[in-house]
């Protein structure tokens, strides 16, 4: 009897608790577990922002110009396969620092902080060393970090750096958002920025983005002249430079500038075009177009829009 009771009492004694048994991830707030996972993550940076040796752990070293970083290999290699791959081979070696060059201490210090805790600090001068570094290690949330900063700030960004420079960086990190934003700043401002040689150095896409956004944009353009003599000049320069005109005897020059305009001049609107500049373009780029009724069409639909333009202007003046 004595057995029986305790058993009875023993069961109820534990029996207000028995829904919690290996409840596990049914008693698990997600909120907490995010808090949990954060607090955790800063005492990790902390200790990695102290760069103290003696309470660190740290176990790899690196080395800028004497200036050295210390880190917790786990963190890094974890994180990244680049990383691991990069390193791996050093710290079995020997415990000599790793000398970087490729990026400088206070960069690679925000790129490590980043591994630690998901964040870093990112700014107008440094969000694109960021991006490149996100690139190389394959950290991928750390360039969509650094892209919506961009985004914030991309009106700052193109205005205090030069523009075709930053071009240049967004192709060459995919930065597609801030690639379509800059096509369009461009196509917004083509007038001042033309001028400038660096445009001869814009890649194809950007050209056809550009005429794109110049077809589907205003109205009435009154400088669609400029405009084409303009694209005309990248055109010339991109065969030069990337079909090899002084390099081959046989180079057709004229095939060659037509087979390129061919992606381009569908673009062009040019029943926009004032007749008799028309005229002299049709003179000097006649060799553009496939086939003569190809030219005598625009040039009569030119014609014809310049009459209706003209009378409808001699109606409203009189």
């Amino acid at each position: 009897m004595a057995w029986n009771y305790w058993n009875k009492s023993d069961s109820d004694s534990f029996s207000e608790y028995s829904d919690l048994e290996f409840s596990g991830s049914e008693y698990e707030d997600e909120e907490q577990l995010q808090q949990n996972i954060y607090k955790l993550q800063q005492e990790k940076l902390k200790l990695f922002q102290s760069q103290n040796p003696e309470i660190g752990h740290y176990d790899v070293i690196f080395d800028f110009d004497g200036k050295l970083l210390y880190a917790n290999k786990y963190v890094l290699v974890t994180s990244s396969e680049t990383l691991n791959a990069w390193l791996s081979d050093r710290w079995t070696k020997d415990e000599n620092p790793v000398k970087i060059e490729t990026y400088t201490f206070d960069i690679f210090y925000q790129f490590c902080s980043f591994l630690y805790c998901g964040n870093c600090k990112v700014t107008k001068e440094n969000t694109f060393q960021l991006v490149d570094a996100a690139e190389f290690f394959g950290i991928e949330l750390l360039k969509n970090h650094c892209e919506k900063f961009i985004k914030q700030k991309r009106q700052k960004l193109v205005y205090e750096e030069n523009f075709y420079e930053i071009v240049k960086i967004a192709e060459k990190y995919s930065l597609l958002e801030f690639t379509k934003y800059l096509d369009y700043w461009h196509y917004k401002n083509f007038e001042s920025l033309c001028d400038e040689m660096n445009f001869l150095g814009l890649s194809k896409s950007r050209i056809i983005a550009l005429c794109k956004n110049q077809k589907e944009g205003r109205k009435y353009v009154d400088y669609e002249d400029l405009f084409f003599e303009t694209i005309y000049e990248w055109v010339e320069n991109y065969v030069q430079s990337e079909k090899g005109e002084s390099n081959d005897k046989n180079f057709d020059y004229e095939d060659a500038m037509r087979n390129e305009f061919n992606e381009i001049l569908p673009f062009f609107q040019f029943s926009r075009f004032i007749f008799d500049t028309l005229m002299e373009f049709a003179i000097k780029y006649g060799f553009l177009f496939a086939v003569s009724s190809d030219l005598y069409k625009i040039l009569a639909e030119c014609d014809r829009c310049n009459d209706q333009e003209q009378k409808l202007f001699k109606t409203v003046s009189f």
